[in-house]
């Protein structure tokens, strides 16, 4: 199973877990919605550690689950306009890099937030770990 298919199956579980505590509509037909307007990140990252990323998230946001290596994780970000429209994250990290998914519901006016919610986790990463970080590859599902 190839890295993106595997975040976005945990994504889809995040979701299908928490998302109604958060404002998001949980049926099979949103969660499919959801999940095609996702975004995805890849991050290369030296000496980054499960500490480093929940440092980076408690910073925009907030983690509601990590596993028991620290190397997966699920949380909440606020972005969009004035970082008002939450966004589920989800990361898993390999060896020198982090992989990100996000989702976020979308109005009228497309805010990207599921995008800048990534973004901004990046941002504080680099200032957590101010060492190489170069984004991969951002695309939109």
């Amino acid at each position: 199973m190839s890295d993106e298919k595997e975040v976005a199956q945990k994504l889809e579980e995040a979701l299908r877990r928490y998302g109604a505590d958060y404002g998001f509509v949980v049926t099979d037909k949103s969660v499919r919605k959801l999940i095609d307007g996702s975004a995805y990140a890849t991050v290369e990252v030296k000496d980054c550690t499960p500490k480093k990323l929940a440092e980076a998230f408690m910073e925009v946001g907030k983690v509601i689950e990590q596993s028991d290596d620290g190397m997966e994780c699920v949380a909440v970000v606020g972005a969009g306009v004035a970082n008002m429209n939450i966004a589920l994250v989800v990361t898993k990290m390999g060896k020198d890099k982090v992989e990100f998914a996000a989702t976020a519901n979308e109005g009228l006016i497309k805010q990207n937030t599921a995008k800048h919610a990534i973004d901004r986790v990046e941002k504080r990463l680099l200032l957590v770990s101010p060492r190489e970080v170069r984004v991969a590859a951002i695309s939109n599902w």
